[in-house]
């Protein structure tokens, strides 16, 4: 009876086909991981844009809703006279008030001219001059001219400088004190070139500022109102310019 010889088993072959099914299981695994990632893809992408949104909205709310306060709301055209709107606002000191005023014969008479002495309390951060004037009932014309000093500098006031003012039936002319243009001789004419004064080193704590006016002109004219308006410097709240004496 033929001998039955046994051959050894393939461990090779098993081995491979262990590691097959891994492999196989592994690719499965992964497989369902990344499924899972994609399903859950959406909804983290949600997530990270509403968490983006609101970051963002938090950091710019407050001027998402001043713009929008700014397109709802009713806007105020500007002024066209921003200097007189903001002498308003400030501290009235009237220097010369319904006074008859011309040079007959081209001469400065004393008692058609006014001098005015103020005393400055405390320092003053802005001021300017406002002036109006007539002739008879009508403004004046180029012939003729509102002339007026600070402590002997000055002459005769350059209309067309004049800062925009609502306008009337009279000349109405405002001056910011550190700019006032004007003409240091006659003949007044818009045609020549003014110089400037700078009137502001003369509102200093304790001066004492001569104010001289009049209207330079043939026929009689009126000085309606001259008068200083000014704002105190933050430092110096309480300053105070007083009228010592008007001549």
């Amino acid at each position: 009876m033929p001998t039955m010889s046994h051959k050894p088993f393939p461990w090779s072959t098993v081995t491979l086909l262990v590691m097959t099914v891994l492999v196989v299981a592994s690719i499965f695994w992964r497989q369902g991981s990344l499924d899972k990632a994609q399903d859950d893809l959406p909804a983290n992408i949600s997530k990270l844009v509403a968490e983006q949104v609101d970051s963002d909205l938090q950091e710019n709310l407050p001027r998402l809703i001043s713009e929008e306060l700014k397109r709802s709301l009713p806007q105020q055209p500007s002024s066209p006279y921003p200097d007189f709107d903001s002498a308003q606002k400030m501290v009235l000191l009237p220097l010369v008030k319904g006074f008859e005023s011309w040079t007959p014969k081209g001469v400065v008479q004393p008692d058609k001219a006014k001098t005015v002495l103020m005393v400055e309390g405390g320092d003053v951060a802005r001021a300017y001059l406002y002036i109006r004037a007539r002739v008879g009932e009508q403004p004046l014309t180029q012939w003729e001219s509102v002339y007026a000093k600070i402590d002997n500098v000055g002459g005769h006031l350059f209309r067309p400088l004049s800062l925009p003012v609502p306008s009337g039936t009279e000349s109405r002319l405002l001056y910011a004190v550190n700019s006032v243009p004007y003409l240091p001789s006659e003949p007044y004419s818009e045609n020549r070139k003014p110089v400037l004064a700078d009137w502001s080193p003369s509102f200093r704590e304790g001066a004492k500022i001569r104010f001289d006016v009049f209207i330079s002109s043939l026929r009689p004219a009126t000085l309606d109102e001259v008068a200083l308006y000014y704002e105190c410097a933050p430092q110096s709240a309480s300053c105070r310019i007083s009228v010592e004496s008007s001549e």
